[in-house]
């Protein structure tokens, strides 16, 4: 306890390092935009349909991983490939948001053993150094991976916590998924797709223990079918990469 008092003076958030960074570049005065703003852009998904470019239960998960510890959601591919492209971001952004995915797997590790406050302050540290890395190897051959609560109603904040741990399990493999190519070895590779997998299994066992009520609503749907797309893009990942 009295380790945990020296952080005390320690400002409260904001948290999750990569929904920071996402928010600083929104902000930028050419778009002059907030996470809040995003699922009321549209755009064409892969099928040509034209939808919110980022589902309104993500924006409001991203917006209070701003102000809470307690989760650290990111943005899976599809959907950080739709946003560079509608938001026109430039590739040092898009290299500045690709550190930040990094550095929010280097802040869940570290939660897991030193807690949250210190968790962030280590992300803090790293982040500059890996964003400096990635742009300082843009225009090289070098191989450095990269490339190859909105209005939230009582009614989803009941329903999130009722789906706590299924919701931690998607953001688990949504980050293993993001972060394959950023390792360069096939084995890596294969083992963070089997990583995804696992965790996007036990995403949707926990959703299915959910009772009917919250089986009916369409929070609990939209992060089903976020999990079922997992599962599967994390399959065929293990299957390119030799898995089984």
């Amino acid at each position: 306890m009295a380790q945990r008092a020296a952080h005390s003076g320690r400002p409260k958030g904001p948290w999750n390092i990569f929904a920071t960074e996402l928010e600083h570049i929104l902000e930028a005065p050419e778009r002059n935009m907030t996470i809040n703003d995003l699922d009321d852009v549209t755009a064409p998904n892969t099928d040509g349909v034209v939808t919110e470019l980022v589902h309104r239960e993500t924006v409001r998960r991203l917006v209070v991983s701003l102000n809470t510890p307690e989760n650290l959601p990111t943005l899976g591919e599809g959907e950080l490939e739709r946003l560079f492209a509608t938001c026109k971001f430039t590739d040092e952004e898009r290299l500045r948001l690709r550190g930040a995915l990094l550095a929010v797997y280097v802040q869940r590790a570290l939660n897991e053993r030193l807690g949250p406050d210190d968790a962030r302050a280590g992300a803090e540290q790293i982040l500059p150094i890996i964003t400096d890395a990635l742009l300082h190897y843009r225009n090289t051959n070098v191989e450095v991976g990269i490339g190859a609560l909105k209005g939230g109603s009582d009614q989803a904040a009941t329903e999130e916590l009722a789906l706590a741990t299924a919701l931690d399990a998607i953001d688990r493999g949504t980050l293993a998924l993001n972060l394959i190519h950023e390792v360069r070895s096939a084995a890596e590779r294969l083992e963070r797709a089997q990583a995804a997998r696992t965790a996007f299994a036990a995403a949707l066992e926990d959703l299915g223990e959910a009772n009917d009520n919250i089986k009916q609503g369409e929070v609990w749907r939209y992060w089903h079918d976020t999990a079922v797309r997992g599962l599967q893009d994390a399959g065929r990942r293990v299957t390119a990469f030799g898995g089984d």
